[in-house]
């Protein structure tokens, strides 16, 4: 219950929060992160690509422990739906291009330009778009896949801001 007290934050869709403070990271943390960015919103406008990059901010300072962004860029599990079990990442690119993230160069103009975006976020230079989303999908991708097995859209994704392609979602957490 404590936790869930600690985790309920007033959700303003759209709304910045205010003077974000630098956050601790690693050379790896960075370099894992500019990969994923890279891998998941390299196509977008800067405003989408620092969305994105607070998504992964706002795992960071969540009570749950997500662990250090690295950790957080590169989770992956195993489901069960449907009686099959199925590989699934916390940021698809991992599970679906995962050797193309890892060959792209230091020196690529994209990852020189991204890496941009995740230092300005990162020292807290740019505010939170997304009001504290954990997370984002693109609709229209998600739907048309969705579609196809008869699903609907998860259930966390109804709480959401669009920024760019995607759509950016904070669970409803009660405060038990």
């Amino acid at each position: 219950a404590a936790l869930a007290a600690a985790a309920v934050t007033v959700w303003r869709a759209g709304m910045p929060t205010a003077s974000p403070r630098a956050v601790a990271h690693t050379s790896l943390d960075r370099d894992i992160v500019i990969r994923t960015l890279w891998g998941e919103a390299v196509k977008e406008p800067r405003a989408g690509q620092i969305a994105v990059v607070w998504v992964m901010r706002n795992r960071l300072d969540n009570p749950y422990g997500w662990g250090s962004l690295a950790e957080i860029c590169a989770a992956c599990g195993y489901t069960r739906r449907d009686g099959r079990r199925f590989k699934v990442c916390q940021f698809e690119p991992w599970l679906t291009r995962a050797d193309e993230l890892m060959a792209l160069s230091r020196d690529h103009p994209d990852y020189v330009r991204l890496g941009e975006v995740v230092d300005a976020v990162l020292a807290g230079d740019e505010p939170d778009p997304t009001g504290g989303a954990w997370y984002f999908l693109n609709r229209r991708t998600v739907l048309k896949r969705r579609r196809k097995e008869g699903r609907q859209m998860p259930e966390w994704a109804q709480n959401c801001v669009d920024i760019g392609l995607h759509s950016f979602c904070k669970p409803e957490i009660e405060n038990a």
